[in-house]
C-alpha cells in the first residue's frame, strides 16, 4: 500500500524537492512499515502505546489505541463499531477520542451500522467509560445530520464532549 502511495505521488514529490520547489534539494520520503498486533506497540520513558482490536465492518484487522503518558491517559477508538473494548480501555481516561461519523442518510444507514458507531451506541460507551472529555473525530461534514447526531448524543450522555476540528489542542 505504501509503495503504491509513493508511486502515486511520485510527480508531486519530484516537483517539491526539485529546483525551485518548496523543499528544493530535499530527499524523497521513506516509509517504514511496522505491522502490529494487539498489545504494546511502543514504549519509552514518556509514552506507552497499546493497540487493541476493534470491529470495523468486514475489515479483518482494525485497532484502537490506549496512550499513557506521565500525566494523561488517552484512548483513541480507531474507526470502529460499538463494542466493549473501547470503554474497557478508557475506564476514566482523561481523553476519549472516538469516531463521530455516526449519522448518515437512510441510504447509508446499513453501511454506517456495519462500519461505524451510532450516537446512541457512543452514548452507552462514553457513559460506561467515564472519560474526562469525549472528543469526536472522523465526522461527516457539519449540517443537519451532524446536528441531529449531537442532539441524540447529548440526550443519552451527560458528560462533556466536543467535536474536534483540525488543529484543535486538548489537555
Amino acid at each position: 500500500m505504501t509503495a503504491n502511495i509513493l508511486q502515486a505521488y511520485k510527480e508531486d514529490v519530484a516537483i517539491r524537492i526539485g529546483p525551485g520547489g518548496e523543499k528544493a534539494g530535499g530527499t524523497r520520503p521513506v516509509v517504514e512499515v511496522h505491522e502490529i498486533e494487539p498489545g504494546v506497540v511502543h514504549s519509552d520513558s514518556l509514552v506507552r502505546v497499546t493497540a487493541f482490536a476493534v470491529r470495523h465492518g468486514t475489515w479483518p484487522q482494525a485497532f484502537g489505541y490506549r496512550i499513557r503518558t506521565p500525566d494523561k491517559v488517552i484512548v483513541l477508538s480507531g474507526d470502529a463499531t460499538a463494542g466493549p473494548e473501547v470503554a474497557r480501555q478508557c475506564r476514566g481516561c482523561d481523553l476519549l477520542l472516538h469516531e463521530g461519523g455516526f449519522v448518515g442518510d437512510a441510504g447509508a444507514r446499513a453501511y454506517f451500522r456495519e462500519f461505524h458507531t451510532t450516537a446512541e451506541e457512543l452514548a452507552r460507551i462514553a457513559t460506561e467509560a467515564k472519560p474526562g472529555l469525549l472528543v469526536l473525530y472522523h465526522q461527516r461534514p457539519a449540517g443537519k445530520s451532524a446536528d441531529a447526531g449531537y442532539r441524540t448524543l447529548r440526550a443519552h450522555y451527560q458528560g462533556p464532549f466536543v467535536a474536534a476540528r483540525d488543529l484543535d489542542v486538548f489537555y
